[in-house]
């Protein structure tokens, strides 16, 4: 099997995982802090996704060998790819705002929850909240990437 499609299935079944802890686990263990561990799980969908989309350029010999560096695979994702395929430059937004999270959350000085919510703060205590509202958004987002990525590599597909 192809690496693109192996990549999708890494982003389905990380989006699943995300779903099922933010419709189920949460709302039976009501914790907050969970929320990192979603965000995280969307991160891992996404980065998936858009290796996926890179992988079946490469693989299509649309774009040459990359570096696998997560910092250059995303550069070149926002140059080259989405303005090819016409994505929707929501999704370059939706990475940077999962990395904020995961790696806000891992350079923090200082994490906790208030009421219903996540609060990550920076060194100089600038604060990053995490809800609930905010991670159903991220997750609706996340599906439509995934959605298009899929139906991008079906017509990737179809040309050979």
């Amino acid at each position: 099997m192809e690496l693109y499609k192996l990549e999708l299935e890494a982003a389905k079944k990380a989006l699943k995982t995300a779903q099922h802890m933010l419709t189920m686990t949460y709302n039976v263990v009501n914790d907050p802090k969970l929320f990192i561990t979603m965000a995280q799980r969307l991160f891992s969908a996404c980065i998936s996704t858009m290796r996926a989309i890179l992988f079946c350029e490469e693989f299509h010999q649309k774009i040459p060998q990359f570096n696998q560096d997560l910092d250059a695979m995303f550069e070149l994702f926002k140059i080259r790819t989405t303005r090819r395929y016409a994505l929707n430059p929501d999704y370059i937004k939706l990475i940077d705002d999962l990395d904020t999270i995961v790696n806000g959350y891992k350079k923090s000085s200082v994490a906790f929850k208030r009421k219903q919510n996540y609060i990550i703060c920076d060194d100089k205590y600038n604060t990053n909240v995490v809800s609930k509202d905010k991670l159903q958004d991220l997750l609706k987002k996340t599906e439509a990437f995934i959605a298009d990525a899929e139906k991008m590599v079906q017509r990737m597909e179809n040309k050979l």
